[in-house]
């Protein structure tokens, strides 16, 4: 079959089906079949061609030639309209890469996320911190830093300073001597009882439910520690501590006896000589220089 009897045909099929059929716009399927070659670039032509060629099985080899002979001066390639396969080709492609690109980054969003809050499973966290650290914790825990009061903060200086006063000079003379430390919702005082440093038990804190934060300072250094576990956390008997919990689900072996806590909010404990006491915030800031962690 010759071009232009290839042309007639395309003709009688009709502009609307020829676009329907190639996607190619009724406004450029008309030019094509007008001859109208000026209106496109080489690319554009060539492009329209090929699409007829394969849908319709014919050759269209003739009407290249016509179009090259024309010699069209070099142009921009016109807007293609929404029909326009190439142009929809490109951004179904662009679209593709901009779908990759944020699944891409929400799958190691995911990953991130899943890896901090389950990655530690059933196993113990410890890290040293240090002063950059405890900067970077007391922003992010607000909600165990609560700001005291002007009074409130006159009165754990206070009581810090009695405390260092009374048993600074003792602790540093008398390690082996026990210190009981008041409870803060019971009134009883625990007697002082000297007892040898190799007899003092592991202080061991057990999570009853699930993982706890568990925040620790050595009281003579002031030397801090965190745990994030599911696994019982286990102190040096021998020495003195200041624990913080992110909450109250748990048990603690101090002194050969056992202490269960079954409560939301956080626990602040003291650790001395075998003896174990659970403060109130007054109270641990004025051992703890001001500060609840």
């Amino acid at each position: 079959m010759s071009t232009v009897s290839v042309i007639e045909t395309l003709k009688r099929i009709g502009v609307p089906d020829l676009s329907m059929r190639t996607h190619i716009s009724p406004d450029n399927m008309h030019k094509l079949l007008e001859g109208e070659f000026d209106a496109f670039s080489a690319i554009q032509f060539n492009g329209f061609v090929t699409i007829i060629e394969r849908e319709f099985d014919v050759d269209l080899t003739e009407w290249r030639q016509q179009f090259a002979a024309s010699g069209p001066a070099p142009q921009e390639p016109l807007a293609a309209s929404d029909e326009d396969p190439f142009a929809n080709a490109a951004k179904s492609k662009r679209r593709q890469r901009l779908t990759v690109a944020a699944l891409v980054a929400a799958l190691l969003v995911v990953i991130v996320v899943t890896y901090i809050v389950l990655g530690t499973g059933g196993k113990t966290e410890k890290f040293e911190v240090n002063n950059t650290a405890i900067d970077q914790a007391r922003a992010t825990m607000a909600a165990m830093n609560t700001t005291a009061s002007p009074s409130t903060r006159d009165e754990a200086d206070a009581i810090q300073e009695a405390h260092q006063a009374e048993t600074g000079v003792q602790l540093a003379a008398e390690p082996n001597a026990t210190v009981a430390e008041a409870n803060g919702t019971d009134a009883a005082v625990a007697a002082a009882v000297p007892v040898e440093n190799s007899a003092f038990e592991d202080v061991i804190l057990r999570p009853t439910s699930t993982s706890i934060w568990v925040g620790v300072i050595d009281a003579k250094t002031h030397k801090r520690s965190v745990y994030t576990t599911e696994e019982p956390v286990r102190l040096d008997g021998t020495k003195a501590w200041l624990i913080v919990t992110g909450h109250g689900y748990f048990s603690l072996d101090c002194g050969g006896k056992e202490q269960k806590f079954e409560q939301s909010e956080r626990v602040l404990l003291a650790y001395e000589g075998g003896v174990c006491s659970q403060l109130d915030e007054t109270e641990f800031r004025a051992r703890n220089k001001g500060r609840v962690w």
